[in-house]
């Protein structure tokens, strides 16, 4: 019969192999994640300011800026397959995320509520149907909100009209502020930007038509005279043309200038996830099921210390039903365990440090499992089989993450999801092709 000292002795020893574990998945964790090289390398640099009229100091601040990558690379500043672009404030390293380069759009609609979709997509010339008369309209959802959208006109209309773009608030149409259409209203073949001013993004929500979720937007012929000519497309994309920057404190009044530095070699080897208030949806795939022993990690900054809301709600990591790390109402970071209908649950407490770069860590030997968070330490609870179940993954939701670096999922069936810690991670491939994060992740804003 084994005695108490044995068993004590057995503990301790599964819980140092835990903590030797957190060690190694700390230091996975911050590895491979230093600059490729200096700004020294680059070739451009574009001046930034951001100045706070907002009335009050700000903590720990996120901003966008009005940029557009696909027009970068289109005009050689960086490179579609490196990360030759980065963010100072001075000789300080600034966390950023660039916008989209062109991608694909989420559904497209006629005048006569057809589907066109999959005519939107692809590059068959003159298959999608534009507005012929008077009021009628093209109606296009987007996985995320946008100021440029990429329209390829194939065959130009004649028409004496006039026409206008407006966004749909989950009630009325609203025209955007300072359009600037290169189709000038179809009249101008081939691919053409139209842009325009993104509106404050709490008007602009996502919403339901014609049976799709999405941020709408549509284009209206709101003056007609005459036509002869109908105006047809060949294909649709978009470019959020938004660039986000962790800008940290900056006081009432105070205005702070940033260097993005563009071309040359590669200057970055990672590339920092913005997550913002919706966060980042991870379909459910049996190959990511937490099982019975596993580890889940993110590294990034955390917005610790902000009034929480429920402890459903604001997810690190979190598969409903299954394993959760979560914030509660109280600002602890607690992990819950979801086998065989009960729950385990560790919960680290305590005043958040205030460090850039914060670490949460889970880890699972399939005996015990221990919680860890940088500066607060690490708690330890009995290990528990997760449920496997059909819910998807939420990452990040809730305003919990101001920026994610890098995050990670290992269980006992060798598979893993992994973000942000190379251009093949960031994008699946290249620098132009981000379609995987924004339609399967859905990139979302604060």
């Amino acid at each position: 019969m084994e005695s108490s000292f044995q068993k004590v002795l057995s503990n301790r020893v599964i819980l140092l192999s835990l903590l030797i574990l957190l060690l190694v998945l700390s230091a996975l964790f911050t590895s491979s994640l230093l600059k490729a090289g200096g700004i020294g390398s680059s070739l451009y640099r574009v001046d930034v300011t951001v100045l706070n009229s907002s009335g009050v100091d700000i903590i720990d601040g996120v901003e966008h800026f009005i940029l557009s990558t696909q027009s970068l690379i289109d005009g050689g500043f960086i490179s579609s397959d490196t990360l030759n672009a980065t963010v100072h404030e001075g000789s300080t390293d600034v966390a950023f995320m660039p916008g989209t380069t062109k991608i694909d759009i989420l559904a497209a609609f006629n005048n006569g509520g057809t589907d066109e979709t999959t005519a939107a997509l692809n590059t068959t010339t003159n298959d999608i149907t534009l507005p012929t008369t008077g009021n009628s309209v093209y109606e296009i959802a987007l996985h995320n909100p946008a100021k440029i959208i990429h329209f390829n006109t194939g065959t130009v209309t004649d028409a004496i009209w006039a026409t206008t773009w407006e966004y749909y608030n989950g009630t009325d149409w609203t025209g955007f502020s300072n359009i600037v259409d290169g189709t000038n209203a179809f009249t101008v073949v081939g691919n053409r930007k139209i842009s325009w001013d993104l509106p404050n993004l709490t008007l602009w929500p996502q919403t339901t038509l014609h049976s799709v979720t999405g941020f709408w937007l549509r284009v209206r012929v709101f003056s007609f005279t005459s036509l002869v000519t109908a105006p047809l497309g060949t294909q649709i994309g978009y470019e959020t043309g938004i660039w986000w920057a962790f800008t940290g404190d900056l006081a009432e009044g105070v205005q702070a200038t940033y260097g993005v530095y563009l071309g040359g070699t590669a200057i970055d080897t990672f590339r920092h996830y913005f997550p913002g208030v919706r966060g980042v949806t991870v379909p459910d795939d049996s190959s990511i099921e937490p099982e019975s022993s596993y580890f889940m990690g993110v590294m990034g900054k955390f917005s610790i210390g902000v009034s929480g809301s429920t402890v459903e709600n604001q997810c690190f990591i979190c598969k409903s039903g299954a394993a959760r790390i979560h914030r509660d109402t109280t600002n602890n970071i607690t992990y819950s365990v979801t086998g065989g209908g009960v729950n385990t649950t560790v919960t680290v407490t305590g005043t958040a440090v205030s460090s850039t770069l914060q670490t949460i860590i889970v880890a699972d030997n399939g005996t015990n499992v221990v919680l860890f968070f940088t500066g607060l330490g690490l708690v330890e609870g009995i290990s528990r089989s997760t449920n496997s179940n059909t819910s998807d993954w939420t990452l990040m939701d809730q305003g919990t993450t101001y920026y994610m670096r890098r995050l990670g999922l290992s269980s006992s069936i060798p598979s893993h999801f992994t973000l942000v810690t190379s251009n093949s991670d960031f994008n699946t491939g290249t620098f132009s092709n981000t379609k995987a994060v924004t339609g399967t992740l859905v990139l979302s804003f604060p």
